[in-house]
């Protein structure tokens, strides 16, 4: 069955909202998705909430698993794009309901170091980040560090064949 939007992933951000991630048309073409956010608080006839129709990202490629960075004054989104050989984080502001998410800046991802960029997590500290990259699900994908502050890349390297995740395990505390 083909689908119009075709949902992936969801990420919800320190606001409540949930960012959902769609991969674009079922019909043979690559990309066009975007991302669509509902606000739980929308009002709506129902008080369900709802999509909010001015907050929302069109891409070219396919947004994957957003991510949010905590800032002082609120906080920002990082969508990886899977776009061919052209790979990006994109860096948004949040928008607020009713004002679409402002495009901030982007990390470029050279092709040799992360192809299909999939999943990122943004360290405790908010200045760098990890990201996970499928590669071409044959060979090895990889393992990325960025980062934020500066837009760019520290250093990557191979892991596993079609990696899919990233979960951070914090240290233990010392036992008394």
């Amino acid at each position: 069955m083909a689908c119009l939007r075709c949902p992936y992933a969801i990420g919800v951000a320190p606001d409540g909202t949930v960012w959902v991630s769609s991969l674009g048309p079922s019909n043979g073409t690559s990309g066009r998705g975007g991302i669509d956010v509902f606000d739980p608080a929308l009002p709506t006839p129902d008080g369900t909430g709802g999509f909010d129709p001015v907050r929302k990202i069109a891409l070219r490629g396919r947004p994957v698993f957003a991510s949010f960075w905590r800032r002082p004054d609120g906080y920002q989104v990082l969508v990886p794009e899977q776009a061919g050989p052209d790979d990006a984080v994109h860096i948004y502001g949040s928008g607020g309901r009713g004002v679409e998410p402002l495009r901030l800046d982007g990390i470029a991802l050279q092709p040799d170091r992360c192809l299909n960029a999939h999943m990122l997590l943004v360290a405790a500290d908010g200045r760098r980040a990890q990201l996970i990259c499928e590669g071409d699900h044959r060979g090895p994908g990889s393992f990325l560090w960025m980062d934020l502050e500066q837009r760019s890349v520290l250093g990557s390297t191979p892991i596993g064949v079609f990696p899919d995740g990233l979960a951070i395990i914090p240290k233990a505390a010392a036992a008394p």
